[in-house]
């Protein structure tokens, strides 16, 4: 991807399609938004 390995190796990727509800997608929201402040603490 040509993208720096410090960039590369914390990136998180996610993928929605067609078959994927509103539900889903905020369930996902809430749940990244938890593990995101609870690795933010760690740094």
């Amino acid at each position: 991807m040509n993208v720096p390995e410090s960039i590369s190796t914390s990136a998180v990727r996610i993928s929605l399609g067609d078959q994927n509800t509103v539900a889903e997608a905020d369930e996902f929201i809430k749940v990244f938004d938890e593990l995101y402040t609870e690795f933010d603490k760690l740094s």
